[in-house]
C-alpha cells in the first residue's frame, strides 16, 4: 500500500549530510520520487505540514531535497495514524527548535504507546485468523466434522434440544 518504508524514515530522521533547499520538484514529480499520491501531498501541504515549500510565479507548488524530507516525515507519522493536528504540532514545535525536544519526545512516546497497543491487538487477530483458516482447512480435510466454532451450530443445537 505505502512505498515508505522504515528505512526511509530512519534516514529522514537521521540524516546528516546537508539538504539543498532549491526548488525543483512538482507535487507531480515529489509523489514518483516519495511514492504518495499527489492529492495527499497537496492536502498535507494545505494543512501546513511543509514550512519551507515555495511556489512559482504561475503558483506551482515546487519542492526541494529538503522539502522531501519533510514529505517523508510528515508520511511516517501519518502512517502510523497520527492526527493531522498533532502532526502540525509536531512540526510547530520542529521550526521552534532544539527548546521543544522534550515535547517532541513526549508526542513520540506516547503514540509509540498506542501503536504499540495497536500492533498487539492486531497480532491477536492475526492468531485468531489463522486458527480459524486452520480449523476450517480441518473441516474441509474431513467433511464429516460439525464446525464447533460455529456460534451458530450452538443455537441450533439447543433449539433442537427443547
Amino acid at each position: 500500500m505505502f512505498d515508505i518504508d522504515i528505512e526511509d524514515c530512519i534516514k529522514s530522521i537521521s540524516m546528516n549530510k546537508q539538504l539543498s533547499d532549491e526548488p525543483v520538484y512538482t507535487v507531480k514529480e515529489a509523489s514518483e520520487k516519495i511514492g504518495i499520491s499527489a492529492h495527499t501531498i497537496r492536502y498535507y501541504d494545505k494543512m501546513k505540514l511543509f514550512p519551507f515549500v515555495k511556489r512559482n510565479a504561475a503558483n506551482v507548488r515546487l519542492f526541494s531535497e529538503a522539502d522531501l524530507e519533510w514529505i517523508r516525515i510528515v508520511e511516517c507519522l501519518r502512517r502510523t495514524n497520527m492526527p493531522i493536528h498533532e502532526v502540525q504540532h509536531y512540526v510547530n514545535l520542529c521550526l521552534k527548535g532544539n527548546s521543544t525536544i522534550d515535547e517532541r519526545v513526549k508526542i513520540i512516546q506516547k503514540h509509540e504507546a498506542i501503536l504499540s497497543k495497536q500492533i498487539e491487538q492486531m497480532q491477536y487477530s492475526l492468531q485468531l485468523l489463522q486458527f480459524k483458516a486452520n480449523y476450517y482447512l480441518k473441516i474441509q480435510k474431513d467433511r464429516q466434522q460439525e464446525d464447533l466454532l460455529n456460534p451458530i451450530y450452538h443455537t441450533q443445537k439447543k433449539s433442537k434440544e427443547r
